[in-house]
């Protein structure tokens, strides 16, 4: 599993600029600001950061309204809130924290006691792997949860499972960073085709490593895996010199530590369509949809191909 090593950035919603300064001097990460909602969606949306401070009263509109945004959009739905309010009343903190907040500060607020919570609540959130951390997409156990209501509600969709072909031949070629790249660019583009072909109560999820996860509406997961595949072929040649391109492989070494000639990585997709109460357990789904996506990667290694399974043909230990 490949993971970043950056420092934990914050962005911080408050349209009081000497608030913004002193937060900014407290906290010992990156802090990107906005004075309004407005762009502090914009900057959200764009790169989603590791913890968001709300004011609970901005200019151009309810802090509550944009954290309501944020939990409606795919990558920013688990990105931990905090809320910086001057009201100060039970109610109004109770109101924060069904909203979707993890925690309520008031103003004037103690700087020791600010750096704490947030400290704690990045902790919290790292500790859960809510979020992959080169990706910040919702990670495992989110996925597990999400496929745990879709089949506990009962809904009809197609999970998505794509990931990379000769992916570890990349990485022990290229080294870690430029896989690393690789998977930040794929994970991007992922969301780009969600936007795209997809419904804003469809969800996407990373696994870590080149593991990548689509619940969406099964008339939908076609034009979506399509357009996937090929944006990845268009950006995928940019990942590679110009001497492999040529040759059309790397050299490397397989399991057996033997040398062999490994094609250029390609991305593999198997749809799975469930239909209402097919899967009684988010295991049983897991461990299907994982052979499904081995039946398509030994399919073809050598180039972008998907796969449409619809009934259970293997169950047992899988994903999640």
């Amino acid at each position: 599993m490949l993971h970043g090593l950056t420092r934990p950035r914050v962005l911080l919603i408050e349209d009081d600029e000497d608030i913004r300064t002193l937060v900014a001097e407290l906290l010992d990460f990156e802090v990107e600001e906005a004075a309004t909602g407005a762009e502090g969606l914009t900057l959200a949306f764009a790169s989603p950061p590791n913890l968001i401070l709300l004011d609970r009263n901005l200019p151009d509109q309810d802090g509550l309204a944009v954290l309501a945004q944020l939990r409606a959009q795919l990558t920013t739905r688990h990105v931990p809130v905090i809320l910086l309010t001057a009201r100060g009343e039970p109610e109004e903190r109770v109101l924060g924290l069904r909203s979707g907040a993890e925690d309520y500060i008031c103003k004037p607020f103690n700087p020791a006691e600010l750096v704490a919570r947030v400290e704690v609540t990045l902790m919290r959130a790292r500790d859960a792997l809510v979020t992959d951390p080169l990706t910040k997409l919702p990670g495992n156990e989110v996925l597990r949860a999400e496929i745990a209501r879709y089949l506990r509600e009962g809904l009809s969709f197609s999970l998505c499972y794509a990931d990379l072909n000769n992916f570890k031949a990349y990485v022990d070629h290229y080294g870690f960073e430029r896989a690393s790249e690789l998977i930040q660019r794929l994970a991007q583009i992922c969301y780009a085709c969600l936007i795209d072909y997809g419904a804003p109560e469809d969800f996407l999820g990373h696994l870590g490593g080149d593991d990548f996860f689509f619940l969406t509406g099964p008339g939908r997961s076609g034009p979506l895996v399509a357009n996937l595949l090929a944006r990845f072929d268009e950006i995928v040649p940019g990942f590679y010199e110009r001497e492999d391109l040529e040759r059309g492989f790397i050299v490397g070494v397989d399991r057996f530590d033997e040398p062999r000639e490994f094609p250029l990585t390609s991305l593999s997709v198997a749809v799975v369509d469930v239909e209402a109460h097919q899967f009684a357990d988010p295991r049983e789904l897991a461990a299907y949809a994982a052979k499904c996506k081995s039946e398509v990667k030994q399919g073809n290694e050598g180039c972008s191909n998907t796969g449409s399974f619809s009934r259970p043909k293997i169950l047992g230990e899988g994903l999640c």
